[in-house]
């Protein structure tokens, strides 16, 4: 039986499976088998968390190998970041782009979508938390199909996703 720790030691679970993606086919793959068994999913990246956000002992999706950029927008610098994507990696990976952050908080180990969705901020009274410079999001559903969810596309769905 597989073993999850956070990085506090706080929460421990015994998930049926851990699986490990590393593309949008897998992620797809993996989700549409669990809902195939019923089972639940939950999904981890970095573990930051102290509260028990990922317990489960149904399927555990570890994002480590899910990292990076899908896409830059060059007009409008809008970037699609992967949902495991670290933090400190974001400096190095937009880079090339000559693009940036224009805030970031000193705990840096979280994945992007955790830090996002968890309400995680930068510092200073005049920058607001990262969900607020999220633009859009592209989902993938519990059947393992994906959407697209900004201000104009599915609004309802990328207000919920942006912070949860």
């Amino acid at each position: 039986m597989s073993t999850f720790k956070n990085f506090a030691r706080t929460v421990r679970a015994h998930p049926a499976a851990i699986n490990r993606p590393r593309s949008v086919t897998e992620l797809s793959q993996y989700l549409q088998q669990a809902a195939a068994r019923h089972q639940p999913v939950r999904t981890v990246g970095a573990g930051h968390s102290f509260t028990p956000l990922v317990h489960t002992d149904g399927v555990l999706l570890n994002l480590d190998g899910f990292q990076g950029i899908e896409e830059v927008d060059a007009f409008t610098h809008e970037v699609l970041f992967r949902a495991g994507t670290r933090l400190w990696q974001v400096p190095a990976l937009l880079k090339p782009f000559h693009l940036a952050l224009e805030n970031m908080g000193d705990i840096d180990r979280q994945s992007i979508a955790g830090a996002i969705s968890t309400g995680t901020h930068g510092t200073g009274l005049k920058f607001t938390g990262l969900s607020a410079a999220v633009t859009g999001v592209q989902i993938m559903l519990a059947d393992g199909s994906h959407m697209r969810a900004s201000s104009q596309e599915n609004p309802e769905l990328f207000e919920a996703s942006r912070l949860g």
